[in-house]
């Protein structure tokens, strides 16, 4: 048990790098986009720029989100509440898996936008992204971790313990985004039950992300709701843009004619509040 202990606070720390190298990396990108110029504007008012420094935020605030999550089920564990313990058992091979593997690919983005002279020393670019290779290295690889989770499902019962507190706190988001929330959450959590009893080893990854972000987007949008008592909001369209980018079926080759994530761009990129009402409109706009 105590090398069980060891092996997932080893995991969760794994996480918590990536998490932070994402952060960093997504601060470094913001940084340059509202201030070197091209074409005569920001890069930040640039329609491409703003939407891969969205690509970028998602996957960043969302393992903040799981992360923190964790360290408060890690303290309760710690004072004995066997559901926390399940919770984190999962969670911690989860953040493991996911996390790592988006910390490469949001670091490799963010140098980009810092374009040549990100990839030279003296910068912190290549150094994040370098690191970030780590994460999937350290303590199992992906497809070890992958498996990990499904053995957490399959031996600890540890869905059970997961999905009532996930419920509840979609239930507290707006209903528009509750509902679909909560769908993607019985749907990725129907698929690796299946996946983790069948031992169907094969779709380990596919399940480990699917429950990942159904998490992370729960997570997310009972954040922006509790925050929009402060009036800010946010992290509820944060919430949305991981249901549509992770979660939801889509058609790579559709035009996206909604014009929403224009919209998202102008409420998240300039990292001030956004009161409740506003993220509703917005919310209510894509019903």
């Amino acid at each position: 048990k105590q090398m069980a202990d060891m092996i997932n606070m080893s995991r969760l720390s794994n996480g918590m790098r990536a998490a932070g190298l994402m952060r960093r990396a997504l601060a470094e990108a913001l940084f340059v986009a509202r201030r070197r110029i091209a074409f005569g504007k920001p890069l930040i008012e640039l329609p491409l720029m703003r939407r891969q420094l969205l690509k970028l935020m998602l996957p960043a605030e969302a393992a903040r989100s799981v992360l923190l999550f964790i360290s408060k089920d890690l303290e309760k564990a710690d004072a004995g509440d066997d559901s926390a313990r399940r919770r984190v058992r999962l969670l911690a091979p989860l953040i493991k898996f996911r996390a790592c593997r988006d910390a490469r690919r949001v670091t490799g983005d963010a140098m980009e936008v810092r374009g040549g002279v990100g990839y030279t020393e003296e910068w912190s670019d290549p150094r994040l992204v370098r690191d970030a290779h780590l994460g999937s290295i350290w303590e199992g690889t992906s497809n070890i971790v992958a498996l990990d989770v499904l053995r957490a499902i399959r031996r600890e019962q540890c869905l059970e313990a997961l999905l009532p507190e996930l419920n509840e706190r979609i239930a507290r988001a707006p209903r528009l985004l509750a509902g679909r929330l909560a769908a993607s959450l019985d749907k990725a959590a129907e698929f690796a039950h299946e996946t983790a009893t069948s031992k169907s080893e094969a779709h380990a990854r596919q399940a480990a992300t699917g429950l990942y972000y159904a998490c992370a987007a729960a997570l997310l949008a009972d954040e922006g709701t509790r925050l929009g008592e402060r009036g800010d909001a946010r992290r509820q369209l944060i919430a949305f843009l991981a249901y549509v980018h992770r979660l939801a079926p889509r058609d790579p080759l559709r035009r996206v004619t909604t014009g929403f994530e224009s919209e998202f761009a102008e409420a998240l990129l300039p990292e001030t509040p956004l009161a409740p009402d506003a993220a509703e409109r917005i919310l209510t706009r894509l019903a």
